[in-house]
């Protein structure tokens, strides 16, 4: 048991007043010690002193049992699909299966088509020349006749109707019609040798060729090989089928323009203006003067102002809310980068962006495989991800805050408690400083 420091101090102070009472009574040895007198009543009790200041801390308790064991919690999201394992190695080839019985005889194949007729034999000898018949007179000359055609200087014209070419009723001032197979060349160097109907070739070294039945090759250096199909601009190939292809590029800066692709409209290099005279980009829509707008295949108007996209929710079914801290995990995974094209034709200076290869280990529908071979990047989804990732952050600011509230209020009250106790411990020393005095002898 532990007793207060003012308690200690008291019955010392008594303790000492005693003896200095005992030491300074008067010697009266002369007479006879009297009888012990009745004892005096109890005084009453005196006020009570000041409380003492706290003892050190006991040790702490033993540990008192372990409570029950809470609820589990709800599980964890599901994690992100790790990346797929290397293709394990081939296994051995397995023993070879016993042969099969043999079919029955395939039924006789129809008639193979005729060989090739002979050659012809040699001529006989020629026979003897007949002697010459006697030469008619020679008769009169007509009269000159009017011709359509006028010359000026080098230069033939016709005024007089229309010029028909391979017909012989043209309904225009210049009708040229083909037989099948065939075609019509203006130019230097071009060629036309399509299967049946007709091919065309306008320009310099153009091919209306092969499968390019009704084909049309226009420029220079161009080939439509393809049935239906036009080939237009410089070094431009299309051989797919009802295909238009244009070549815009300069090719001894890029590459040729080459698609195999079926009813499709093909723009390979250069640049294309839609209302722009001078367009600046791939595809440049309006000018800084104009709002067009164009649509896409979904209605989406797409303008110079904004960029719209369906989302009705009238449009959509399975509606989930995103987890925002498991957006904010993914988000976190994607790395930004900056980085130039190698083909300056595709921009110049620094670009930033991402790489479409470590975009597809965390969000694969993101990424599109072309058929050239090169992966092409869009952003769907990333604003609803943006969106709740921070939310998640917000809620999370919110959390922390008010756990900092809840801490400095236990500060300032540990501040409050703090200056209480210095007050009483400086009353307490004063109150010893001025109770504490040594009594001296009467």
């Amino acid at each position: 048991m532990k007793i207060p420091a003012a308690r200690l101090l008291l019955a010392f102070w008594l303790a000492l007043s005693t003896v200095l009472a005992v030491s300074c009574a008067p010697d009266n040895s002369a007479g006879s010690r009297g009888a012990r007198g009745p004892a005096g009543l109890a005084g009453p009790s005196g006020p009570s002193g000041l409380a003492g200041l706290a003892g050190p801390t006991g040790p702490h308790g033993a540990a008192g049992p372990s409570g029950p064991s809470g609820a589990p919690g709800q599980p964890g999201a599901a994690g992100v699909k790790g990346p797929s394992g290397p293709q394990g190695t081939t296994g051995a080839t397995g023993p070879k299966g016993p042969s099969g019985a043999q079919g029955p005889a395939g039924a006789t194949g129809p008639l193979g088509p005729s060989g090739p007729q002979g050659a012809n034999g040699s001529s006989g000898p020629q026979g003897a020349a007949g002697p010459s018949g006697p030469q008619g007179a020679m008769g009169p000359s007509g009269p000159s006749g009017a011709s359509p055609w006028a010359l000026a200087g080098n230069n033939t014209f016709y005024n007089v109707g229309n010029v028909g070419i391979g017909g012989s009723g043209p309904n225009a001032l210049l009708d040229v019609e083909t037989a099948d197979a065939q075609g019509a060349m203006i130019g230097s160097g071009n060629s036309v040798a399509v299967q049946q109907g007709m091919g065309a070739a306008i320009g310099f070294q153009n091919a209306a060729t092969g499968g390019g039945d009704y084909s049309v090759a226009i420029g220079a250096n161009n080939v439509a090989g393809g049935a239906n199909s036009i080939a237009l601009g410089e070094s431009m190939t299309v051989g797919g089928n009802g295909t238009i292809g244009v070549n815009l590029g300069d090719p001894d800066m890029g590459p040729t323009g080459t698609t195999s692709a079926d009813h499709a409209f093909v723009i390979m290099g250069g640049k294309v203006g839609i209302h722009n005279a001078s367009p600046g980009c791939t595809l440049t829509v309006g000018s800084a003067t104009t709002a067009d707008d164009f649509c896409l295949n979904n209605g989406a108007a797409i303008g110079a102002q904004a960029w719209s996209q369906v989302s009705d929710a009238r449009l959509k079914k399975n509606v989930i809310g995103i987890d925002g801290f498991l957006a904010l995990r993914l988000l976190l995974m994607l790395r930004g980068v900056t980085f130039e094209w190698i083909n300056p034709r595709q921009g110049e200076g620094p670009h930033y962006g991402m790489i479409a290869q470590e975009v597809e280990d965390i969000f694969p529908a993101w990424i599109t495989n072309g058929h050239d071979g090169y992966k092409s990047l869009s952003y769907e989804g990333f604003q609803g991800l943006a969106v709740e990732a921070m939310r998640a952050l917000q809620t999370e600011n919110d959390e922390i805050k008010a756990a900092n509230a809840r801490l400095q209020a236990q500060y300032d009250e540990l501040q409050t408690q703090n200056e209480t106790l210095r007050s009483r411990l400086d009353r307490l020393e004063a109150a010893m400083a001025g109770t504490v005095a040594a009594p001296t002898c009467p």
